[in-house]
């Protein structure tokens, strides 16, 4: 039967680029949840595999710079690839700030780097 068969279509026209979103993945336990902020694959299931984590965000944190901690630079980075931000993702990007995030995430960055020993005379 032709009609069941697939063709394999090749041209400019038939390529498809791949769909990548910037969304939370659900972990932890009932009543205790919280989030990674990834960037995934649109056809993957939200518990499913991740190209790249951006950060994390924890509901239930009480200090607010711990609440939210996303990695800006590569938020940036995807968004200008054409990743698609969902509504909660972007609404916690907006509502905690670029600038106060981007300096959570850059902390622990700058304190790893080696420092250079002075030179002795």
């Amino acid at each position: 039967m032709a009609w069941m068969r697939r063709e394999k279509r090749v041209g400019p026209k038939c390529e498809r680029k791949q769909m990548v979103k910037i969304r939370l993945q659900k972990l932890g336990r009932r009543n205790r949840a919280f989030f990674r902020i990834v960037v995934t694959d649109v056809r993957v299931k939200r518990q499913g595999e991740y190209l790249e984590k951006l950060g994390h965000y924890d509901p239930i944190e009480t200090k607010k710079e711990k609440q939210v901690l996303v990695n800006m630079d590569r938020y940036n980075h995807w968004i200008k690839l054409g990743a698609q931000a969902t509504e909660a993702v972007s609404n916690l990007v907006r509502k905690f700030g670029g600038s106060q995030v981007a300096a959570s995430a850059a902390a622990p960055a700058a304190a790893a780097a080696p420092v250079a020993a002075p030179a002795a005379k």
